[in-house]
């Protein structure tokens, strides 16, 4: 009574096109079943209007060409899932925008390559936290600038090595502490502190000159009588655990 079906056999088998229509109260339905394809042609427009739910499932692959443009707009939550590998590509530009949080995880691996420049804006705080190792390369130029306070602190070796030139400035104070050997080397010139209090001027040649004054008190000074004594050696560091690079901080 409340039914109308419309229905074709297959030509020597045993399948069937149908199209059925169920007007029963509260349980009114369309319902469409082709056999094997189906192919739908719209040569202008085309309107789907869900009031409630819209699911489909995909028995295999699915393909969407889009010639012009594509807008798609979800009011609450969306959710994406891809089981194994996924790929995007974008011709030209790409804005992502997020309104609150951003998390991203990796399980091992993420590589970034940009290929001319990249820019990173934080606002107010950023932490890197790196488990094991971390290394930075630069082909030309690096610059730091640190508006107020830079503090680094080292757990075991800190390595500087430069080609040609160094120097430091400061505007007001520099103090240089070691806790053991302060040394200080040039070529076959050194200048070694140790923590008792000691003092070692080693030298070809040691000139003093003073434009106004050369000042020296002592209880006893000793010159050219052999009270000189050797220049001790700095303390040898621990070695690294094996594999563990020289890590530098700049």
């Amino acid at each position: 009574k409340t039914q109308m079906t419309i229905r074709s056999k297959t030509y020597k088998g045993s399948g069937f096109n149908e199209l059925k229509f169920d007007d029963a109260t509260g349980k009114e339905q369309v319902y469409i079943h082709a056999q094997k394809n189906m192919n739908t042609e719209v040569l202008n427009n085309r309107t789907t209007d869900v009031i409630n739910n819209h699911a489909e499932k995909i028995g295999n692959n699915q393909a969407i060409t889009v010639t012009n443009n594509q807008i798609q707009n979800i009011g609450v939550n969306q959710i994406q899932t891809v089981g194994v590998n996924q790929v995007e590509t974008v011709g030209s530009n790409q804005i992502i925008k997020v309104g609150s949080n951003q998390v991203e995880k990796v399980g091992i691996i993420r590589a970034l390559t940009v290929g001319v420049a990249y820019q990173t804006t934080v606002g107010g705080i950023m932490n890197t936290s790196v488990a094991l190792l971390q290394s930075s390369q630069v082909g030309l130029h690096k610059s730091l600038m640190v508006g107020m306070g830079y503090s680094v602190n080292v757990g075991n070796n800190v390595t500087f090595s430069v080609g040609k030139t160094m120097k430091e400035n400061t505007g007001q104070t520099a103090v240089y502490s070691a806790g053991e050997h302060l040394e200080l080397c040039c070529g076959k010139a050194r200048l070694v502190l140790t923590k008792d209090g000691s003092i070692f001027l080693n030298g070809t040649h040691i000139h003093l000159e003073g434009e106004s004054d050369v000042n020296g008190d002592a209880p006893v000074i000793n010159w050219n009588c052999g009270a000189t004594q050797p220049v001790p050696d700095a303390p040898v560091p621990k070695d690294l655990p094996p594999g563990m690079p020289d890590m530098r901080q700049f």
